[in-house]
């Protein structure tokens, strides 16, 4: 049974339900135990659904709430990152001790292939296993991190729990993070990227698929336009980092019809976006076109992204 690990706020139900249901629908063979971590008290009726969804596919779910995060609301945030991002940074303050290893996910994730796959790869005395974060390279710097070092994204991690208890991290993330909070942009991957420096191991762009990667250029990625083509026509793990989310009627980003095509398979099928207007309805309607300047012509995309008072959006 693969252990998974979710860190969510009480906005995030239905989408980290979205993100279950495509772990299910494309792990037909697997059985996943399920960690849902909030830092309040869940919904009952949220967590009914989640569990008859969970458990008619022969899963199991846990929800936690961690009950010392009220110690902590004094962290910062930034833009849409919530506190909820802080709770991955505790995972071993709340599992079962007797877990080694964990996949941990971000709600806003879709996984599009055989999961066993991305579990499987040896971490030996890394901390944690993680994808690449192209950019903020500037918003790095002051952290010490130069273009040609990894840096990841923390979305999607392959954990060695046991290697964390052995060496204690909790505290040096914490520390870190309450000393450095004027110069860490992400909060939580700063911290764990400079934390954990030097015992990162390198999973691949195929195993944390941003959907904003298809407006970049193979070489930006350190792809060859081969490998670059085929991971954006068919990625194993689609990520909705950004704003741009596809629950939004006004935003488009790439891979949005695969966030509707497992939305209704869960308890939420029937969800509409709170901002479907008309008055939304020219800015979906340039977004839709940008969408489609980035996949066809990406280089005319992105000239007309770099023109200032430009029509495409920037994020």
């Amino acid at each position: 049974m693969i252990p998974i690990l979710f860190c969510i706020d009480g906005e995030f139900w239905q989408h980290v339900a979205v993100s279950i249901a495509s772990l299910l629908e494309n792990n037909p063979q697997s059985m996943f135990r399920i960690f849902v971590v909030s830092a309040s008290e869940v919904n009952v009726l949220n967590v009914g659904k989640l569990r008859s969804m969970i458990e008619a596919k022969g899963s199991s779910l846990e929800t936690i709430v961690y009950s010392q995060a009220m110690k902590y609301q004094h962290l910062p945030t930034h833009s849409h990152l919530t506190f909820a991002m802080y709770l991955r940074l505790f995972m071993t303050e709340y599992l079962d001790p007797s877990l080694e290893k964990i996949l941990y996910l971000d709600g806003d994730i879709i996984i599009c292939s055989n999961i066993q796959e991305l579990w499987s790869i040896p971490l030996g005395d890394a901390y944690i296993g993680a994808a690449r974060e192209p950019y903020n390279r500037r918003q790095r710097e002051p952290l010490g991190f130069s273009s040609t070092d990894l840096y990841v994204n923390s979305g999607v991690m392959l954990v060695n729990l046991r290697r964390w208890r052995v060496d204690q991290v909790v505290p040096r993330l914490l520390d870190f993070v309450q000393n450095n909070q004027g110069i860490i942009h992400s909060p939580d991957q700063d911290t764990i990227n400079s934390v954990f420096r030097g015992r990162i191991l390198d999973i691949g762009y195929q195993w944390n698929w941003q959907a904003l990667f298809p407006r970049f250029m193979p070489a930006e990625l350190g792809l060859d336009r081969e490998t670059f083509s085929a991971l954006r026509r068919k990625p194993k793990l689609v990520h909705f980092t950004s704003r741009n989310k596809p629950w939004f009627y006004r935003w488009q980003p790439h891979y949005k019809e695969v966030y509707y095509r497992y939305l209704a398979l869960t308890p939420w099928a029937a969800y509409d976006p709170p901002d479907k207007s008309l008055a939304n309805l020219p800015k979906r309607f340039i977004r839709t076109m940008q969408r489609a300047l980035e996949w066809y012509f990406p280089s005319l995309a992105r000239a007309l992204r770099n023109f200032r008072g430009g029509f495409l959006e920037t994020s």
